[in-house]
């Protein structure tokens, strides 16, 4: 069984870009060793009989071929609302330098 330390518990704390002051620290660290030997029970459990599943409700995702369509709205209107614009586009704020 993993013990949690208050140096694993303030880089996960980091991480998550939390700040724990000292009784925040204790209960982190209690509440994450509480997990691990939680899920130290859970490595125990036999599964060598149950099938892998990937989402317990069955659901499974349903692909379309991506296809260009004929257009359905008239692109003049739209690019009248835009602030900034060239003969048929917007332009936007750049994002990344």
């Amino acid at each position: 069984m993993s013990e949690i330390s208050e140096e694993t518990a303030e880089y996960a704390a980091r991480l998550a870009r939390l700040s724990l002051d000292g009784a925040d620290k204790e209960k982190i660290v209690s509440d994450l060793a509480e997990f691990v030997r939680y899920m130290d029970v859970l490595n125990k459990a036999d599964t060598a009989q149950i099938e892998a599943e990937s989402h317990i409700s069955g659901l499974v995702n349903v692909f379309r071929e991506d296809v260009a369509e004929e257009e359905h709205f008239d692109r003049e209107k739209l690019l009248l609302n835009a602030p900034e614009r060239t003969a048929d586009s917007l332009i936007v704020p750049k994002t990344l330098e």
